[in-house]
């Protein structure tokens, strides 16, 4: 089966081809896509296969601390056998 932007015969085409792929649109893989691609002479293609961010703490400044584990800010103090010998 064909991709569904290539369905139609007038994207029949299009170059499948690629110079690097890169797996994954997070932060890193936005930037290591957009540094390569710089070279207009190279063809990246960026993949993403995760769903949408539509966690409403996402999309707020300081959100991220609601989506971290709140475990990081508890504190504690070390248990003796940790550091029995």
């Amino acid at each position: 089966m064909r991709p569904h932007f290539l369905r139609n015969e007038e994207h029949s085409k299009v170059q499948l081809t690629f110079d690097y792929v890169v797996v994954g649109a997070g932060t890193a893989g936005c930037l290591l896509a957009n540094r390569l691609s710089a070279d207009g002479s190279k063809r990246v293609l960026l993949i993403e296969a995760g769903g949408p961010d539509n966690y409403p703490w996402i999309h707020i400044p300081v959100g991220y601390l609601y989506c971290i584990s709140v475990s990081l800010f508890i504190h504690s103090r070390p248990s003796r056998r940790a550091f029995a010998t």
